[in-house]
């Protein structure tokens, strides 16, 4: 459950000092920016008192003041641990810098809920006593003098109070703005946008077009499966444009690869599958284009444009009436290609039921947590928020060091508040999903179609773990996933030798199970 807004008469605590009145202490805010050289400032608004700035690391010990609150903008692009421990409290992008064997332990629950779950916006992680401060979030902290020492208390709430509702703006035009300034802002002369030929990097790229900086595409792919036809549909869009179009080759071996301590991140992402290779994309794009250059990132559209529409959806239309609950039922089902049974009866309860499909890699007890703990009584529009929160939290996690500057437009703020407010109906009918982007997309794009699938790398992945099958055999049979009885050992291992032999793709559930693994390598 998340907290009720921090505020800053609820945050402020009174001390009491002997001889002395009790005063109630005045909070402190301060925003954490990233500045132009990619430094981070820790700064307080209003106060000529600064602490530690231009540090990725700030310790408080025995603090002066009884509330701070820190800010972290929607717009930071870059997400914190938060370890507190008596009277020491740090904040850090890195969590080495959080790292204590002694305190700091996995929170198996969490991990239950994180890999059978889609869910990955939140401010716990898979550490205990470690938080997690995203962008759009704040940080209170109370601390108190006492006689063996201070002692620090924190909690992190949402904190999006500050985007404007531009609903009735064109989602193209935001775009093109947002691109326009990014690249003013950092004097890039270049973009390079990561162009797979679906409809988010189609979007950017055409919206990239309208700025000062010469455009170029590049696409990733593997020369199997279809990965491949993304190549021809991009290299189709990238003449029809104009622009140049660079093509990568996924290399199998740079997949599910260990993280360094320092690419760890708060929760568990498949993005971590993918952090060598993101090197060796980076590496490629300043051997290509230079340094002064800015890389779109295209993730979080569908999260952003409600693709695919969440269930809860539906829930709210059966709290007005069976009639309207039918009708979108009926639309989903055609959209989405399912049973209007399947649907109906998905939602007969009011908690949306767990995938069948995945029940099977948790072990009985895992199971019967996971099924209590997964209850929904959110509404449409809440879950549409959780979407977009998570597509933020994603695009400011496993940053590397990196020659050019990312940008990920579909997370910035003006496109936030372009549909913040919007009701999660506006975003579908029976033929088309994403309606706000798609009809801009058209109105700023005479003549272009939108490829509504793209394809996917799965025959990489399952090269790179037919070639590191063994290693991840013991990960599966050995590693805390089996070794805690969280995961179903003989259902994980079968999949992982049907993958490696190029059936049936890629489990979601088993590529985090990895992905995790793999993670506490490291830590």
């Amino acid at each position: 459950m998340p907290h009720p807004p921090c505020s800053g008469k609820g945050c402020g605590i009174s001390t009491s000092h002997q001889g002395q009145q009790k005063i109630a202490a005045v909070p402190k805010e301060y925003s954490i920016s990233r500045n132009t050289d990619g430094s981070l400032a820790f700064s307080e608004i209003g106060s000529a008192q600064n602490l530690k700035n231009m540090l990725t690391e700030l310790e408080i010990s025995q603090p002066k003041y009884s509330t701070i609150e820190a800010i972290n903008p929607i717009d930071s692009s870059t997400s914190f641990f938060v370890f507190a421990r008596n009277s020491r409290i740090v904040i850090a992008e890195n969590f080495s810098a959080v790292r204590n064997p002694t305190h700091v332990g996995v929170d198996a629950e969490f991990v239950i809920t994180n890999i059978f779950n889609n869910d990955t916006y939140g401010f716990n992680t898979i550490w205990r006593h470690v938080k997690n401060f995203p962008p759009g979030s704040k940080l209170c902290v109370n601390g108190e003098n006492g006689e063996n020492g201070g002692t620090l208390n924190f909690k992190i709430v949402e904190h999006l109070e500050n985007l404007i509702d531009l609903s009735n703006d064109d989602a193209m035009s935001i775009l093109a703005d947002e691109i326009g300034q990014k690249a003013e802002s950092i004097a890039a002369k270049k973009i390079v946008v990561q162009f797979s030929g679906g409809r988010d990097s189609l979007g950017l790229l055409t919206a990239a077009q309208t700025t000062r900086s010469e455009v170029s595409a590049i696409t990733w792919t593997y020369d199997r499966g279809s990965a491949h036809e993304d190549l021809i549909t991009a290299s189709d869009y990238a003449k029809q444009i104009g622009v140049r179009h660079t093509i990568l080759d996924i290399c199998p071996s740079l997949l599910l690869q260990v993280p360094k301590i320092s690419e760890i991140s708060p929760t568990i992402s498949t993005s971590i599958a993918f952090i060598q290779f993101k090197k060796a994309l980076d590496e490629e794009i300043s051997s290509n284009f230079g340094e002064d250059v800015l890389v779109l990132d295209g993730h979080g559209g569908d999260h952003v444009y409600l693709d695919p529409v969440p269930l809860e959806v539906i829930l709210d239309a059966r709290r007005e009436g069976l009639v309207k609950k039918l009708q979108i039922i009926r639309i989903l089902s055609q959209l989405n290609g399912v049973s209007f049974y399947q649907l109906f009866r998905a939602t007969s309860e009011h908690r949306i039921d767990f995938p069948n499909k995945n029940q099977r890699f948790l072990s009985q007890s895992a199971f019967d947590f996971f099924a209590k703990s997964n209850a929904s009584n959110r509404t449409g529009k809440e879950a549409h928020h959780l979407m977009m929160r998570q597509a933020i939290h994603e695009n400011s996690i496993h940053k590397h060091e990196s020659k050019a500057r990312y940008f990920s437009p579909f997370t910035s703020k003006q496109i936030l508040g372009s549909v913040w407010s919007l009701s999660p109906h506006s975003f579908f009918s029976e033929q088309q999903t994403r309606i706000p982007f798609e009809d801009s997309f058209f109105r700023f794009n005479k003549g272009l179609k939108l490829r509504k699938n793209k394809g996917h790398i799965t025959g990489a992945f399952q090269h790179a773990i037919r070639i590191k099958k063994n290693k991840f055999k013991e990960l599966i049979g050995d590693g805390y996933l089996g070794k805690n009885n969280i995961l179903n050992v003989d259902e994980a291992l079968s999949e992982l030798s049907k993958c490696s032999l190029g059936y049936g793709g890629l489990n979601a559930v088993l590529l985090k199970a990895l992905c995790f693994e793999l993670m506490l390598i490291s830590s």
